[in-house]
């Protein structure tokens, strides 16, 4: 992995961020900017790698606060903190997922490929992390192909959600990064 230089530590500090406080304001469920920088930093990091790890960081600092705090009661049975449950794994992969979609399919973006990415993404996400939930042992459907049905279609209004928190702060994001360069660049040209 080559050396970071300023401006890519100080992107990678901003998804971060903009990651883990769209998730602590108050919001619908799913609809939070943890895929929009997923898919952002796919699209603009050169390292895989990186682009999968910064969803991962958003979410384990945030999941750590969350479920040592407001969903403490969910793990009433576990002992000390939590640091990983379960559900995390489908999860997280989802948001690999979605970095990957960025990776492969927006570095040459037009804003049609931003649409198809946050779809795709909303969609990879959805299939994921309502897999993980419906093998989770505590589900209550049963292990057939209709309980794995009934999970899908019970998780339908996170479906929506998402899709509209991934259209808009993915549009956002993008947005603003593009506004940001142009300005730095048309001040460049005034100053040559």
């Amino acid at each position: 992995m080559k050396h970071l230089n300023n401006k890519q530590i100080t992107l990678l500090v901003s998804l971060v961020t903009i990651g883990i406080v769209s998730r602590f304001l108050p919001h619908p469920p799913n609809v939070t900017a943890v895929a929009a920088a997923s898919l952002f930093a796919g699209a603009i990091l050169s390292s895989r790698f990186l682009a999968m790890l910064l969803p991962l960081v958003i979410m384990f600092i945030s999941d750590f606060a969350i479920n040592n705090t407001v969903n403490r009661v969910y793990f009433a049975n576990h002992e000390g903190l939590v640091f990983w449950s379960s559900y995390m794994t489908w999860v997280y992969l989802g948001f690999a997922a979605t970095a990957l979609i960025g990776f492969y399919l927006l570095k040459n973006r037009t804003n049609t490929k931003l649409l198809f990415g946050a779809i795709s993404a909303t969609l990879v996400f959805w299939l994921l992390s309502n897999f993980g939930s419906f093998l989770d042992p505590m589900t209550p459907y049963p292990m057939t192909a209709s309980g794995a049905v009934a999970c899908y279609v019970a998780a339908l209004p996170f479906l929506l959600n998402s899709l509209i928190g991934n259209l808009v702060f993915t549009f956002a994001i993008f947005g603003i990064y593009d506004a940001i360069n142009s300005r730095y660049y048309q001040t460049q040209a005034v100053r040559a």
